[in-house]
Order: structure tokens, then sequence, then C-alpha cells
């Protein structure tokens, strides 16, 4: 995950797996970014719904390289259906 705290339900209380950091160094490296966490750096949305662990999570990303942030023109959460994850 890019941002426990604002992407999983539990917040800071969800502990970072070295997993995250990687992911994060990965992104960084490759000179990406999170375009939805980009225009939406306050809002808490999630993308996936665990029933079982009782837990709601943004695992999907769109990335983007950061020079092309001024293309985008704002994106969007969809509403989910059946699955437990959102488009």
């Amino acid at each position: 995950m890019l941002n426990r705290e604002k992407d999983f339900s539990k917040g800071a209380g969800g502990k970072t797996q070295p997993t995250d950091t990687k992911f994060r160094n990965w992104v960084q490296s490759m000179g990406l970014c999170d375009i939805w966490r980009t225009w939406n750096p306050r809002v808490v949305q999630y993308t996936h719904t665990s029933a079982v662990h009782g837990t709601h999570s943004r695992l999907d990303y769109f990335l983007m390289p950061a020079t092309d942030v001024p293309l985008q023109s704002g994106p969007r959460i969809l509403l989910r259906g059946i699955s437990d994850h959102s488009p």
C-alpha cells in the first residue's frame, strides 16, 4: 500500500508491511505517481472490501508518470457492483 494511513480502514493502526515500503520505493524510483491520490489528497475512499477481516482498502492503483499529471482530468473511483473491488 502506498499510504496505509489513508488507504486502509484501520488507518495508522494498520501495521506497515515490508511490501508497502518496497512498492512505494519502486513507484518513486520509476518516477510514477498515484494519480487518484494526487487529485484527492484528503479523500478516504476504498476499492476493496474484505468481509472476512472487516476492513476496507484502496488496493487498486492507477499509476502514471509524474510528468503526465497535467494531462489527467480528475480520476475517480466508481461504485462497486457485485465484485469485492470497485472499478
